[in-house]
């Protein structure tokens, strides 16, 4: 197998034991990107000498600089990378070249691993549609808006890469191009040097092909100790099956694959219960998008009044949109949101984690629309850690799966039970 297509863990091995070097990790990358990415516009910067010059840095050090030594990363283009162009997805900041780095990609540096490049974002991490493509069938849409991260982590360009949730930016995409991310819990990160949206909702994370990856930066980048060898097996989790409020959103696909899945739990005397939740959990999802466009009229005002003409009108109507929420509704909104925390705290005295569907259906063909982020909404609100999981494709090379929720600020907890569980769906699917 090509180093590209190896996990970070399978990756760190070799390092250690001197078989492989960064150097031949990003050249095998590199080589994946020149071959590919005039077809999956992933990318939007790629400086070759750059990458090539710190990875031999790195290979020079005598000793490991962390959990992630070596290893090549991408991170999205609302992320501030010191001396790499940062323009949002806009043209208003086509020359904008940060000074410093963004909190988190300090912190993955000071984990050993360098940044191959930036990936592409929608306008403004907005739901305005990009030009990256999904890598398994190039007809349809990746998602959005951490699609360039998504499609390069999916497609073997890098090991892992970093976007953001707002509304469903992590876990949409993933679902749509097959492969495992976290949204974790809010504020795990900092978000300095990133490019708000909404700030009550903004959260970093990143896109990997195992779950053991996402343990691994875990660790690296919060110095907590998410443990794979601990003795945990499926039938000894207390699982909810959550439809959701907006089950009628799921189109068939993903409907059998939920009755797909409480089959093979009761066929393996796996323990699990519906999730029934109160009526205001129905309201959270526009809730999140009033609060979203509100506090987006904040974060882009000065490129609204000044370069309005630069905007898409997608943009513009959400701006609109959100300017003209009244103060009153926001405040009944945010009594709603507080009782609904409280309801999802107290239920999960009850389950270890939850499974609800990551999105509506497979990546739908066409790029003029990211998809819909419903089955991500009331979630992202909530603040709750999540973890997309694929499982399986269906017509068309197109993957679908669901997603793993936990409690909040448990999400060593929840990496450590997604990983039993990805090792149940290779047995089962």
């Amino acid at each position: 197998m090509k180093l590209n297509e190896l996990a970070i863990f399978e990756l760190k091995d070799l390092i250690l034991n001197n078989e492989i070097t960064s150097s031949d990790i990003v050249q095998s990358c590199l080589a994946k990107i020149s071959d590919r990415d005039s077809e999956l516009n992933a990318w939007i910067d790629i400086d070759k000498e750059y990458a090539l010059e710190e990875a031999k840095k790195i290979d020079l050090r005598k000793e490991r600089s962390g959990l992630l030594h070596g290893i090549p990363v991408g991170m999205k283009d609302i992320i501030d990378v010191a001396d790499m162009p940062c323009r949002r997805g806009s043209s208003i900041y086509k020359n904008r070249v940060p000074t410093t780095d963004a909190h988190v990609v300090s912190l993955v540096k000071g984990a050993g691993s360098l940044i191959l490049g930036k990936t592409v974002t929608t306008e403004f991490a907005s739901g305005n549609p990009n030009i990256t493509r999904n890598p398994h069938n190039l007809q349809h849409t990746p998602g959005g808006s951490s699609s360039g991260s998504a499609a390069a982590v999916a497609d073997c360009m890098v090991p892992f890469a970093f976007g953001t949730q707002t509304a469903g930016s992590m876990i949409r995409p993933a679902a749509y191009c097959g492969i495992p991310a976290i949204k974790p819990s809010f504020g795990t990160l900092s978000r300095a040097g990133l490019s708000y949206v909404a700030d009550s909702l903004d959260t970093i994370g990143w896109f990997t092909r195992d779950i053991r990856d996402i343990g691994i930066i875990y660790n690296a980048l919060t110095g907590k100790d998410v443990n794979f060898q601990k003795p945990m097996k499926m039938n000894t989790a207390r699982i909810g099956i959550c439809k959701s409020p907006d089950w009628d959103n799921a189109d068939s696909s993903v409907q059998v694959l939920m009755e797909e899945l409480e089959n093979k739990f009761a066929k393996n005397n796996i323990d699990f219960e519906q999730v029934e939740f109160p009526k205001e959990f129905s309201l959270l999802g526009d809730i999140q998008n009033r609060l979203m466009c509100k506090e987006m009229t904040f974060w882009l005002g000065e490129e609204w009044k000044n370069y309005s003409d630069e905007l898409s009108t997608y943009l513009i109507e959400r701006l609109n949109f959100g300017k003209d929420i009244a103060s009153q509704q926001l405040l009944l909104d945010q009594l709603i949101i507080e009782h609904c925390r409280t309801f999802i705290k107290n239920i999960f005295q009850n389950f270890d984690y939850i499974i609800t569907p990551s999105a509506t259906g497979a990546a739908p063909n066409g790029l003029s629309s990211t998809g819909n982020s419903i089955f991500n909404r009331m979630w992202t609100m909530l603040h709750l850690p999540c973890i997309a999981m694929p499982i399986k494709k269906i017509e068309g090379n197109l993957p679908i799966g669901v997603q793993l929720v936990g409690s909040f600020q448990n999400d060593d907890r929840l990496i450590e039970n997604a990983f039993v569980f990805q090792e149940w769906l290779k047995e089962e699917f």
